[in-house]
């Protein structure tokens, strides 16, 4: 899926719509993959993603051998779960 100026992919994903047709949560589980236009990468197992009515994330919880990579060219950081919420990110390896 490409939105925004990412692309995502996962080998399955779940959409969860309110009533009025907004997106309330996303789950996305197997060879989870994000990329951005800048180059940035996130691969993950698992990813779920709370949404607000407006369409903000309000909190991603990011699981199992999770890898992150500013842009190509840098070292890649890796732990086993990053919980990030709209105020604060905490990574466990």
């Amino acid at each position: 899926m490409r939105y925004a100026g990412e692309h995502n992919t996962s080998e399955e994903a779940l959409i969860y719509f309110r009533q009025d047709g907004t997106v309330e949560k996303a789950d996305a589980r197997g060879h989870v993959n994000m990329q951005n236009d800048q180059g940035r990468q996130l691969h993950a197992s698992a990813v779920e993603v709370l949404m607000d009515a407006r369409g903000n994330t309000q909190q991603a919880t990011l699981d199992g051998g999770l890898l992150f990579s500013a842009a190509e060219g840098h070292t890649p950081s890796t732990a086993t779960q990053i919980l990030a919420s709209c105020s604060s990110v905490r990574m466990e390896s």
